[in-house]
Parts: structure tokens; sequence; C-alpha cells
């Protein structure tokens, strides 16, 4: 990914060069990009001339999300490092996350395949709706649990479908396996945002390298806090919080009930189900190690503490 950046004019981008290296030092589990490539794999072991260029333009899309999601949030920290916004500021975090956006665009465009670009946007477009209406939401009680999976197909399952279509597609699938391939991602990445919402309440801040709980604090609710909502409609723990009624105490009582529950057990359950329609989806390929990769990947979002 850092060669690929390398290749364009050193001297346009010398004043940056600090902040993008800062960036690219700071990689998550390249989930996305395996998918792109083991994707590609499973459809054609030889039509891969694209494979690694898409690949990457995905784990761009998806650093210049991260950068974005911290700087609307304040966020200080990732993967235990200080955020873009922390050091450089917001006006600067948002511009670099223009940059890799548009860096993520001329990569795509080297599959000189239509459809592949069509992904990337559409990916990018779902992305940020996914973020206004989760924005838009903040601090509202009334939001259920069919507005929070929609929600999640658009913020993070997008991505996981253009990383895993894209995939299918530079690599010339038939229609039933991009299809295929698009119904995993979207059912992988539904799954993988339920998990990282539930290590939100269970997982320990220096593990995972950001504060725990977080999303509550910042008025958003996630399936953990919404199955409570449903299933205690006279507690009133969250929205007294959200009223700013006894805020620090209201929240932690009520992340003390849900993690006293077996709520985080049925998100898991919730996820599994995703899970095992995202490898049921792969059906229709013949055998092989991309294959067991793919189906892989699938158990270790399951499986997942961080």
């Amino acid at each position: 990914m850092v060669g690929i950046l390398g290749e364009t004019h050193q001297e346009d981008l010398a004043p940056i060069q600090e902040l993008l290296s800062y960036t690219m030092e700071m990689p998550g589990k390249l989930v996305r990009p395996a998918l792109t490539l083991l994707a590609a794999k499973c459809c054609s072991e030889t039509k891969l001339e694209h494979a690694v260029a898409v690949a990457t333009a995905i784990e761009l899309l998806h650093m210049a999300s991260l950068i974005q999601d911290d700087t609307i949030d304040e966020a200080d920290l990732r993967r235990g490092r200080p955020t873009v916004n922390k050091i450089w500021g917001r006006d600067v975090a948002m511009l670099v996350g223009d940059f890799l956006f548009s860096k993520a665009a001329e990569l795509s465009c080297q599959a000189n395949d239509i459809r592949v670009i069509q992904s990337y946007a559409r990916a990018s477009k779902d992305a940020s709706a996914g973020e206004l209406s989760e924005l838009i939401a903040n601090f509202d009680i009334t939001v259920t649990q069919e507005q929070y999976m929609e929600r999640i197909r658009a913020k993070t399952a997008s991505l996981f479908k253009s990383a895993t279509e894209v995939g299918g597609l530079v690599s010339l699938g038939t229609e039933e396996q991009i299809e295929a391939l698009s119904t995993y991602g979207t059912m992988l990445g539904s799954a993988f945002q339920i998990i990282d919402d539930v290590l939100d309440f269970k997982a320990d801040a220096n593990r995972i390298g950001k504060p725990v709980v977080h999303d509550l604090a910042q008025g958003v609710l996630t399936l953990p806090s919404l199955l409570f909502i449903t299933e205690h409609p006279n507690n009133s723990l969250i929205s007294d919080a959200f009223q700013n009624i006894n805020r620090d105490e209201n929240f932690s009582l009520a992340i003390e009930l849900i993690r006293k529950d077996d709520i985080l057990d049925r998100c898991y359950d919730t996820a599994k189900k995703l899970i095992h329609n995202a490898q049921d989806a792969l059906s229709v390929f013949k055998p092989s190690a991309a294959l067991e990769s793919l189906q892989g990947i699938a158990t270790y979002v399951l499986e997942r503490d961080q």
C-alpha cells in the first residue's frame, strides 16, 4: 500500500509525507483487502492483475473513513495511538481523509471496469449516508433495531460488500459468483459491526486501543443498548442520561445492567446467524484454499476479541 502511494509525484506530496507515513504506519488487520484478493482467487487463479490495486483502494477507503470518524467523534486514540486529528487538528485530518478517498478512486480506475468504479462509489456513498444517519440520530431514544441494522449495512457492510464484489469483478467472475460474494460481504460486514458494538461493552480499553462504551456516551444506540431499552421499557437510565439527568451515574448503571444480562450473548447470536448466511452464500464456489480462507475469515470475525 505504501509502495503504491509512493508512486505518485513525490514533489507534490512532500508537504504531507509525514502525515501519510503516520497514517500508513497504523494499519489494522487488513481484513478488507484480504477479502478482495481471496474473492478474486475464488473466481480465477489467473486473472488477478488488477486485484492488488483494487484491494489497496479498499483499504484506503477504510482508512479515510476511520480518520473522518475519529475527527467527527473528536477521538484521541485509534489502535492505541493518537489520532491524526489529535496531533494535527481537525482541518488537516479531514483533508487527509479526502486525499485518501481520492487516491482510492484513482486506484480503482486501474481495473478499467466501470462496475468496479461504481462499486467503490456506492460504498463511499453508503458509508457517508450511514454516518450521517448515525449523527442525526444522536441522543434519539426512539431509534429502532431495524434502523440500526440499516445503518450498519450502510456504514460498515457496504465496504465489505464492495471488497468482495470487486474481487469477483476483476477476476471475471460469473454473475452468480459476484452475487454470492456481494451477499457474503454484506452479511460479514454487518456481523463485524455487531461484534464491534458488543466489544464496546465488553473489552478493555488498553487491549483494543480506544475508549470502551464510547458509542453510548456519544449518544449512539447500538444493538446491546437497543435490546436493553426494548426489553426494559420502564427503565429510564439511558433516556435520563441522554437528557443530562445524572448523566455519568445513569450511564454507568445502564452499562452494568447490560453486562450482567444475557443481552451481549444474544447480540452474538444475531452476528452468528449473519456469519452462517455469509458462509452459506459461498456454496456456489468449488473447494479451494481461497474459499477455505474466506470461510475462516467469517469465523474469525465472530470470535475476535478486539
